[in-house]
């Protein structure tokens, strides 16, 4: 009777510890909560879509989780801004606000920057020799129909000459001076962004050139000067432990079928807008979330 007695006290006891240990492991093991955030410029913001948070390459990215996972993703923010540079995006992670309290949370983080060091100089540049060559304000044009009216003898020589059309060496030494900018600004963001969320998983992504084959020696100049980005990123992976999604190499092979640039006329509709379209988005968060897998 005394030993049934000590055995019903001894399962009394170790059963709750087994019980405890159990879901201890199962805790344990299982995936942890996803809290995500998109850092960046205009690119992650979804720049130019008609619905960013749905077809942006964040939200998608978002999506494919979610997807994968119901119950995994716990939280998602996008903060990333238009127009920011490396030397805007340091002022904002070295200042008390919104972005230090979301990333110290923070479980994944992605950044897309360094576009605007040296693709807004390039675009400025295109468009005012556009505006000086045809005569007219590049804002009044969206077809060719619009160029022929404004400018019906201009269009003709403007599409002769683009395989032409290239940086004078002044207007290079400007775009490679944001390379620069960029290379000293670089690793102090992603030390920052590791020091503030030590634990999250972080993918970078590379910087793609947005000029149309059409003009092949502008292309060739705007090549020179992202590659040179480029390498700094690819290069500062191993040292702070983060993830490169190449996103330069992918729109290469997609052969510029996912960005909305197009200056030539008659190619369908006339833009120098550098963004992706949603299919470039799509390819993006496609690039993001195997490399996510492969980390399983």
């Amino acid at each position: 009777m005394r030993r049934k007695r000590i055995a019903a006290i001894g399962a009394a006891v170790v059963l709750p510890v087994l019980i405890l240990v159990w879901v201890l492991f199962i805790r344990g093991n299982a995936p942890r909560p996803i809290v995500y955030i998109a850092l960046g410029d205009s690119i992650a913001q979804g720049y130019a879509l008609d619905n960013p948070e749905q077809e942006g390459y964040a939200g998608l990215f978002a999506g494919m989780i979610q997807d994968a996972d119901t119950d995994r993703v716990a939280k998602t923010a996008n903060l990333a801004a238009a127009g920011l540079t490396t030397d805007q995006l340091l002022d904002q992670l070295t200042s008390p606000g919104i972005m230090t309290d979301e990333l110290e949370s923070a479980t994944l983080i992605t950044l897309s920057i360094g576009g605007n060091n040296v693709l807004v100089p390039t675009i400025s540049l295109v468009q005012d020799f556009l505006e000086g060559f045809l005569g007219v304000n590049i804002d009044d044009i969206t077809n060719i129909n619009d160029i022929l009216t404004l400018s019906p003898y201009g269009v003709l020589e403007l599409v002769g000459m683009l395989p032409e059309f290239s940086f004078t060496e002044q207007e290079v030494a400007l775009l490679l001076s944001g390379t620069d900018d960029f290379a000293r600004d670089f690793p102090e963001i992603i030390s920052i962004i590791k020091s503030t969320a030590p634990d999250a998983e972080i993918i970078v992504s590379t910087i793609y050139n947005p000029i149309p084959a059409e003009i092949p020696l502008l292309r060739e100049q705007a090549d020179e000067v992202i590659s040179r980005m480029n390498a700094v990123i690819t290069a500062s992976a191993a040292e702070f432990g983060y993830k490169v999604a190449d996103v330069y190499t992918a729109f290469n092979e997609a052969e510029y079928s996912v960005v909305n640039m197009n200056i030539n006329p008659f190619a369908g509709d006339f833009s120098y807008d550098i963004h992706p379209n949603t299919e470039g988005h799509a390819l993006i968060a496609q690039i993001h979330y195997e490399l996510l897998e492969e980390a399983k």
